[in-house]
């Protein structure tokens, strides 16, 4: 009898172990919840990324890219081997200073930041970066979370005068980081060791951006950077394992909504009975005649099969919860399903917590790259 309760007991243990294993990621570290009051952002700011978490008047931005146009055309240096020689060296594209003021603005006016905490750099791409300057001359931040290809950053910042002190530049690529109370999770550096270390000797930055996930208040977030089926990583049984441990509430799709994408990541993420409430494509269509990147960008024209994605595995909702930031051609948005928000294009979406519920917010604001508001 005395050996069955012992066995019993431990069994219990095993049980327990398994259970907290799940809550906590391999170096050991729990997994925190952000609480309380809380807005997350994704601004209108043309075929790039920029979104943040505001929190108390504390901020934590995840890429801070301006859409490449005429005044924000690092992507079109003359070849790459000169655009790495200037990077490496200090020169980090920037916005121009009529973007930067739009974006600084909203985020003290609108949103009401005082202090950036942390700002993420998914990937070396302007796009997701270029308004790096006038964050740091307009905010104290705190730290800088760098990507694996970051040679130059810290140079770049110094060069960029800093308001307060000279932020932190991590360059560790963790799995976990520690912001506004809870845990950001960089999935990409879930994966095998291999793969890891080869993020920092590709020649694609958009093969190693940082998948980054956290929640709030009961929503989980993705947001997976220019991440492509192609990149190692998403071979990765390590990282495919991570991405799909749980169900994702707010989806920013990869690269943009572009077809080279991540568009696997979208069925591991949910299923048509727990699909996401609401998924973002931060692109346009190039019809406001400021994208020079490679002649057409077109972002938003080629999410059709992303969408079509999307469709296929979570299915047809009674309300759209797939929304654009950007411009899009008639025929392109008469061409997506009714899951697409047709009535809010060229928006900057607000997903904000208080007294107690969620509220999804469409401001009329487009930030930057001449969108207008008509």
């Amino acid at each position: 009898m005395r050996k069955k309760i012992n066995l019993l007991f431990l069994s219990m243990i095993l049980t327990l172990i398994a259970f907290l294993s799940i809550l906590t990621v391999s170096c050991g570290t729990k997994i925190k919840e952000i609480t309380g009051n809380v807005s997350f952002y994704v601004l209108s700011i043309g075929s790039g990324n920029f979104t943040f978490l505001e929190k108390d008047g504390h901020a934590v931005v995840m890429d801070s890219g301006v859409g490449i146009g005429e005044n924000n055309n690092g992507d079109s240096i003359d070849s790459i081997s000169s655009e790495t020689f200037a990077l490496n060296n200090g020169n980090w594209v920037t916005a121009n200073p009529s973007d930067g003021k739009a974006i600084t603005d909203f985020m003290k006016n609108t949103a009401g930041v005082q202090v950036i905490d942390a700002i993420f750099i998914s990937h070396k791409h302007s796009d997701h970066y270029s308004a790096l300057k006038y964050l740091v001359q307009e905010f104290e931040v705190g730290t800088v979370i760098a990507p694996t290809d970051s040679a130059g950053l810290e140079k770049a910042i110094r060069g960029y005068q800093p308001k307060g002190q000279m932020p932190t530049v991590d360059t560790s690529f963790s799995k976990t980081y520690e912001f506004l109370g809870g845990t950001f999770e960089n999935l990409t550096a879930y994966s095998s060791k291999n793969v890891v270390k080869s993020l920092y000797t590709t020649d694609d930055p958009n093969a190693n951006s940082m998948v980054l996930r956290f929640k709030v208040n009961g929503k989980t977030f993705l947001l997976p950077g220019d991440m492509e089926n192609t990149s190692k990583v998403m071979s990765d049984k390590k990282f495919l394992k991570a991405v799909s441990s749980q169900p994702v509430d707010f989806y920013l799709l990869a690269h943009h909504g572009s077809t080279n994408g991540a568009t696997e990541l979208t069925p591991l993420i949910g299923n048509n009975e727990r699909s996401p409430e609401h998924i973002i494509i931060s692109g346009t269509d190039n019809i406001d005649g400021f994208e020079n990147w490679s002649g057409q960008r077109n972002a938003v024209s080629n999410s059709e099969i992303p969408v079509g994605e999307v469709l296929k595995t979570y299915g047809m909702k009674k309300e759209p919860y797939v929304y654009i930031t950007g411009s899009v051609l008639t025929e392109t948005l008469n061409g997506f399903p009714d899951i697409v928000d047709k009535d809010n294009i060229k928006s900057t979406f607000e997903y904000k917590f208080s007294d107690n519920n969620w509220n999804f917010i469409a401001h009329e604001e487009n930030i930057s790259n001449r969108f207008s508001s008509n």
